[in-house]
């Protein structure tokens, strides 16, 4: 079996990411509105802010506060917004996407296992792109990029939703495969301290093999098939022990429904921790295959790192 067959298997379920106003002195006898409502700086931060996230006072329109420096939109006042500010990786769970996206003008570099290498970029502050490629550590190394797109559909305070399309190519011994994956995702904050995010994630994913029913005989991406289409369904939950600190698990669902005695993917457990920060995050985590081969082998699963610098 060539190389390009052992990782098409692998493609299908890899749909394989701060503002400070200023406030003078007011000029002596000039009222001016509070910039913080009724409570201060420090009260806010004390309260609602247990974290320290750091955020700006909301937009008062007809206000002008001390110094007349007006608010903007762009301070970190919602849950969703803390959590993203406070995490470089905000994009992604272990494996996989969620639904934010970095900001306009943000990039990202990450790097899974150390060979598998990607980066991201912010073209807006709702659309996002990002490529991911196997770097050639050995010898007759198979090429494999997927590049992906995602747009914010819809986001709140707590909520966002977007979707995504990820476009793959994987290349070895002279054979080409494709994949094309549509995907919706979601994620919550459920707090208003922004401690507990739930992410949801599902796909479609096709791999193609252009030509294979004629060329390539013996090019097996599922029960002898040249495409091969399945469903993923993704659910993880993140929870901030601390600012610097996370605690991940995910679940990956693998479906097959339309082939009666093809493909049959055990599902996947990861788990882990994340230290975290604005600027870099680094994971340390188990992933495990809910299979009883595996289990023996590996009963806490394979380990996995990965890390991500935001700039």
């Amino acid at each position: 079996m060539n190389a390009l067959t052992r990782i098409l298997p692998l493609l299908l379920g890899m749909p394989i990411s701060l503002c400070a106003v200023s406030l003078a002195s007011a000029t002596p006898g000039e009222h001016v509105e509070p910039a913080w409502d009724e409570r201060s700086a420090e009260a806010v931060e004390r309260e609602d802010n247990p974290f320290g996230d750091p955020v700006s006072p909301p937009r008062r329109e007809g206000v002008v506060p001390a110094g007349g420096v007006q608010p903007t939109a762009e301070g970190v006042t919602s849950p969703l917004d803390r959590f993203r500010r406070r995490d470089a990786s905000a994009d992604r769970t272990l494996l996989l996407p969620t639904a934010e996206t970095l900001e306009a003008g943000e990039f990202t570099v990450n790097s899974y296992q150390l060979f598998l290498i990607g980066a991201s970029y912010g073209a807006t502050d709702t659309t996002q792109i990002s490529f991911t490629t196997l770097l050639p550590i050995i010898k007759d190394m198979p090429f494999v990029g997927l590049l992906q797109g995602k747009q914010q559909l819809f986001r709140d305070e707590r909520s966002v939703a977007s979707g995504a399309l990820s476009l793959g190519f994987a290349s070895a011994d002279g054979q080409v495969a494709l994949l094309l994956s549509p995907t919706l995702l979601y994620d919550r904050v459920l707090d208003d301290n922004a401690r507990f995010k739930l992410s949801l994630r599902g796909s479609l994913t096709g791999a193609f093999a252009p030509g294979s029913r004629s060329s390539y005989d013996d090019f097996d991406i599922v029960s002898g098939r040249s495409q091969a289409w399945s469903l993923s369904v993704a659910p993880a939950i993140l929870f901030a022990v601390s600012p610097r600190l996370q605690l991940l698990a995910e679940v990956i669902y693998l479906f097959a429904p339309w082939y009666e005695d093809g493909w049959d993917a055990p599902p996947f457990l990861n788990y882990g921790i994340r230290f975290t920060g604005p600027a870099l995050s680094v994971d340390l985590a188990l992933v495990r295959p809910l299979d009883r081969d595996v289990g023996e082998t590996f009963p806490l699963g394979f380990p996995f790192v990965s890390f991500n610098a935001r700039f």
